[in-house]
């Protein structure tokens, strides 16, 4: 009994996955992408959150300021900096009219999510777009981002993200937001991912103001979907931001990340928090499985999905602008294993940790000259 249970558990394992990697690489290879023909005209309200950002925040404000599309604000929350973020604001709301500055004492209590909850409520915009303070895009960018919003049963878009720059950790960064884009466009559900996430103004009040968190993205996701409000990813514009330099870094950030993430599906999607949860366990038993030599038939169709991400990768290289394939696909593939690394202790520390204050992580600008 004990050997057929053996065998039916990987070849169970097997057929699930061939056949989970057989319907993502028909949508990936059949499915059309999505066209955006009519523009947008209405106002845009840019909402960016800045915490001790004097080595990027000029260059992202001038940066917007260049844009073709002329509809727009921005509002900065100046969310307590201590350094020279504060007196950078200034001169530049001296210069650019259209730019509004709320300056949060540095006493008072921080954070990503209650700068957002601020901004929420003072926008006049027909769009909130939440951009970070290291984001940088070309001069088509606003225009078209908003152009599905042309649809009137659009409610949010998630626009496409890369990495500008480059080193061993910024490209492991970018090999998972390059497959991410691609996997986002023909496979998997539109969300929020923070940084390119456009709301339509009449969406504010049934996400707004967001629970204290360390993953504002994640609770937006899980109110879009609370909410069932319409959205669509844009692949047609990408936004750039930077990457850490350092593994060590890449680590404090990615945990934040899952933690925030877990803690907020465990409030509000506790099926979410489940399935994630046993995903993860599965690729603990396929990644031991290898480690110690222990191949089977899911260990095979993995490897044989590993060799299929830079088919993936190459097939999309022009319209996602992707470049060293062999790079985006070491990128890819590390992050993934880094990712359940911290998964397994996320897991653990979200229900540990649940309900209790957990300190948000204020990712360095390394390597990011003013």
């Amino acid at each position: 009994m004990l050997f057929y249970l053996n065998l039916l558990i990987p070849v169970g394992y097997s057929l699930i996955f061939s056949l989970s990697a057989f319907i993502i690489a028909f949508l990936l290879f059949t499915r059309r992408p999505r066209e955006f023909k009519d523009n947008f005209e209405g106002k845009v309200s840019i909402v960016i959150a800045a915490r001790n950002e004097e080595s990027v925040i000029e260059k992202t404000i001038i940066n917007l300021e260049r844009s073709k599309y002329k509809n727009f604000e921005i509002l900065v929350i100046n969310d307590g900096s201590t350094d020279s973020t504060g007196e950078i604001l200034k001169k530049l709301k001296e210069r650019f009219s259209n730019l509004g500055v709320v300056d949060i004492p540095i006493e008072e209590k921080h954070g990503k999510v209650r700068a957002l909850n601020i901004a929420s409520r003072m926008i006049n915009g027909d769009l909130m777009m939440i951009l970070d303070a290291d984001a940088l895009v070309d001069e088509n960018y606003i225009s078209g981002a908003i152009k599905p919003f042309s649809d009137p049963s659009i409610g949010f878009v998630q626009t496409g993200r890369r990495v500008f720059n480059h080193s061993f950790v910024p490209e492991i960064y970018d090999g998972d937001f390059a497959l991410t884009n691609i996997m986002m466009e023909y496979v998997i559900a539109p969300r929020s991912f923070g940084s390119g996430f456009i709301l339509r103004a009449k969406y504010i009040k049934d996400l707004f103001p967001l629970k204290d968190s360390i993953s504002d993205d994640q609770q937006i996701s899980n109110l879009i979907s609370k909410k069932k409000i319409k959205g669509t990813f844009n692949s047609t514009v990408m936004l750039y931001e930077s990457a850490p330099l350092s593994f060590k870094t890449l680590i404090k950030q990615r945990k934040r990340w899952f933690l925030g993430s877990f803690m907020e599906m465990i409030r509000n999607n506790m099926s979410g928090f489940f399935l994630n949860t046993i995903t993860v366990f599965l690729a603990d038993i396929i990644i031991v499985s290898l480690f110690i030599g222990r191949f089977s038939f899911f260990n095979i169709a993995f490897i044989c999905f590993l060799v299929f991400i830079p088919l993936i990768l190459l097939t999309h290289r022009k319209k996602f602008k992707i470049g060293n394939i062999l790079a985006k696909w070491a990128g890819s593939v590390v992050s993934y294993l880094v990712d359940i690394m911290i998964c397994n202790a996320s897991i653990f520390l979200s229900v540990v940790k649940f309900g209790k204050d957990v300190k948000w992580f204020k990712t360095p600008r390394e390597g990011v000259q003013a």
